[in-house]
């Protein structure tokens, strides 16, 4: 039995073929997401919804082309945006994803942001920026607008199928706006905020199937996309109440895994099956180092007149210069983007003649990104709790960097190792499919496909 597993991210779509009898992932493949639209104010991150929807058609017709019998497709999206349709499901948004920062600008005719307002509204605070705030943004600014809510996992299969939206629960709490103890929408807060005119779709369990995809005489099952967060501590094999797991990626988290929900100055998501996870996001990970490479490739091409230099190269040399300095007094702070939890505040400091140099400027940014870590888990962590004995680092940027890992590894007293599969996203996604082939039953029971998976 062949699914697909499909991971829409914000910087690559990654798929993959899944032999579920052979209990192998192959023929892996990625291409770039779609570019922001431009917007005249920087705090505005948007995609064209429509752009995502043909590179994940794209995608699936490689593997068709191939001549493969595929039985369905699992997915994973990036989380905290949405899209708007009208009725029909014809988008009237564009996507407005995680990266984006309206709800740091100033209301008009006020001196608050409109976070400020939004948390004023609630009575609360509201530890992530995107989705409830994007959305209560775009409200104020489109009035009584009727509008069909969706995140982007439920817009792209939504359109593939024909069928009305529908959505997991990960990635309906990443908005914001889900009581996540009935595992519903919060519709008090829905009207409080005075977005009861929106259309939100059904909370579905990950396993059920909502609706086919009939191409090239096939009839492919498709299931709701969860959030990329929680397909990737599944394939990381988190243990609830031992593990910290640090993903570091574009952005970075790191997530504790609970039996039962926990409150603090942290985010509670949903996992699976009637667990949550304790998380902070929006630390920074490698959309902070890019800052550094994007300042080495404009030196090359401004000052000397060079073609555009591939990041690949770039990081190569830095590498080379990096085994040659064990330490630095250079200060970097890597805080180059704002957020709730974190201004941007970022700078160079310290600087002397002896340390303005290359590997030293690389080496300060690692080191404070390793501070940082440890800062956020202190956060992250109970005074009380002493179960938590191993942190697991995931992503592709702490796996390119073996100085990075080794100084996360130097700042946590407990045992530092990687996630035991590059692909934690498309392993998450496999142990799902089992489930929803009906091989296993839970998705506890596929933890032992850790010692069988093939990739």
């Amino acid at each position: 039995m062949k699914f697909l597993g499909i991971d829409i991210g914000s910087s690559y779509l990654k798929a993959a073929l899944f032999d579920l009898s052979e209990c192998r992932i192959q023929s892996i493949r990625k291409i770039k997401a779609p570019e922001f639209v431009p917007h005249a104010s920087s705090n505005f991150k948007e995609n064209d919804p429509i752009d995502f929807l043909n590179r994940v058609v794209e995608m699936i017709d490689q593997y068709l082309d191939e001549d493969l019998d595929i039985q369905g497709i699992v997915f994973s999206t990036q989380m905290h945006g949405f899209v708007l349709t009208d009725e029909s499901g014809e988008p009237i948004s564009n996507f407005i994803g995680w990266q984006d920062r309206r709800a740091l600008e100033r209301v008009e005719d006020s001196n608050e942001t409109y976070l400020e307002w939004l948390e004023r509204l609630m009575d609360s605070r509201v530890h992530n920026v995107n989705g409830v705030c994007s959305l209560y943004h775009w409200v104020l600014h489109h009035p009584k607008e009727k509008a069909w809510f969706c995140t982007l996992g439920d817009f792209i299969i939504s359109k593939l199928s024909g069928e009305k939206p529908a959505c997991h629960l990960t990635n309906a709490a990443s908005t914001g706006m889900v009581n996540l103890e009935q595992g519903e929408w919060d519709w008090k807060l829905i009207r409080t905020l005075g977005l009861d005119h929106i259309v939100f779709p059904p909370i579905v369990k990950e396993s059920a199937a909502t609706g086919i995809y009939r191409t090239r005489n096939q009839q492919i099952s498709l299931y709701p996309a969860v959030g990329d967060q929680q397909a990737a501590l599944l394939g990381s094999f988190i243990r609830p109440d031992q593990d910290l797991v640090l993903n570091i990626g574009t952005g970075a988290q790191m997530c504790i895994l609970d039996q039962h929900p926990t409150f603090g100055s942290y985010e509670t998501r949903p996992f699976f099956e009637g667990m949550y996870f304790r998380t902070l996001s929006h630390i920074p990970g490698g959309r902070s180092l890019q800052v550094l490479v994007d300042f080495i490739k404009g030196v090359g091409e401004k000052i000397y007149g060079q073609a555009e230099i591939e990041d690949g190269e770039i990081w190569g040399r830095v590498d080379r210069y990096l085994a040659f300095i064990q330490e630095t007094d250079l200060q970097v702070n890597v805080s180059f983007f704002n957020s709730s939890m974190q201004p941007d505040e970022g700078s160079v400091r310290n600087i002397k003649e002896h340390n303005f140099k290359v590997e030293d400027l690389f080496l300060g940014a690692l080191n404070n990104m390793a501070d940082q870590y440890l800062k956020h888990y202190r956060i992250l962590k109970s005074p009380q709790e002493n179960q938590v004995n191993r942190v697991i680092c995931a992503g592709g940027v702490v796996r390119k960097s073996p100085i990075l890992f080794n100084l996360i590894g130097e700042r946590f007293s407990m045992p530092c190792e990687l996630s035991p599969f590059s692909e934690d996203t498309l392993v998450g996604l496999f142990r799902i499919a089992l489930v929803c082939a009906q091989t296993h039953e839970t998705l506890e029971s596929t933890f032992d496909v850790m010692e069988k998976l093939q990739m």
